[in-house]
């Protein structure tokens, strides 16, 4: 089934001191199919997943900071793209 995938990117710019300041943000807009979303599948900054039938859900990075192995944030938390992603 395709789906319409709308991500957010959040860059930062590291300074001379060492520390990070938020840069740009970049919006990306692209139709795939729903096999793409996995676990491997880069949620960025955050993503919005529209199905065919009109049903929006969210995704985020986890929440309690971006560690390897956990997987995004859902909302809804029992919908599609959970599922998808885990």
């Amino acid at each position: 089934m395709k789906v319409t995938i709308e991500r957010t990117t959040s860059h930062y710019k590291l300074l001379a001191n060492g520390a990070w300041v938020g840069g740009d943000v970049s919006h990306e807009r692209f139709e795939a199919d729903e096999s793409m979303l996995t676990k491997t599948f880069s949620v960025a900054s955050g993503i919005t997943v529209t199905w065919e039938d009109g049903v929006k859900e969210h995704a985020f990075p986890f929440n309690s900071g971006a560690f390897a192995g956990y997987p995004p944030t859902c909302i809804p938390a029992n919908g599609r793209l959970s599922k998808l992603l885990r």
